[in-house]
């Protein structure tokens, strides 16, 4: 051999990684996708329960609307509409068997507002309450969202369509 080729192969070798900076190098990419995939996946999820407690708000303000309309009479007295409900929510699943997605169980209560007054009799606490259950892997996690308002007898509603 020539002594021109072996100083061009000694160039070679010593600009070449060893097996050891490979493996180093490749623990800290693994460490770094790791760690990007968890905070991925970590930000999809709070975006999943996000939307799932946003469509119950969205549900609740819906049956609260509608109770406006109402006379405190018609809702006192009569069964003029259920007081237990559901709503799905179809979220992008591409599941085939989970067609309706996510289904909300809702709750219409009426009780006395407890003022000790007067106004007992003509007030009246409407609570709606919505249940929902979802899973993430095998675990099943129960949601509750609720809210409440008072209805009067000389409230809103009796404006509505001049009764």
């Amino acid at each position: 051999m020539r002594p021109h080729n072996r100083a061009i192969t000694s160039a070679c070798r010593s600009s070449a990684f060893t097996l050891t900076e490979v493996l180093v190098a490749v623990a800290i990419l693994s460490v770094v996708f790791l760690g990007l995939f968890g905070g991925i996946s970590y930000g999809f999820s709070v975006t999943r329960v996000s939307r799932e407690n946003l469509r119950a708000t969205q549900i609740i303000l819906e049956k609260m609307e509608g109770i406006r309309l109402y006379t405190f009479d018609q809702l006192t007295s009569s069964n003029l509409f259920s007081t237990s409900f559901t709503a799905d929510y179809y979220p992008f699943t591409m599941n085939q068997n989970d067609s309706k997605g996510i289904t909300y169980y809702g709750q219409i209560s009426f009780s006395d507002p407890g003022t000790g007054t007067y106004y007992n009799a003509n007030l009246c606490t409407v609570t709606i309450t919505v249940n929902w259950t979802n899973r993430y892997g095998s675990t099943v996690i129960p949601h509750s969202r609720s809210m409440q308002t008072l209805v009067g007898r000389w409230g809103i509603q009796n404006y509505s369509f001049f009764n």
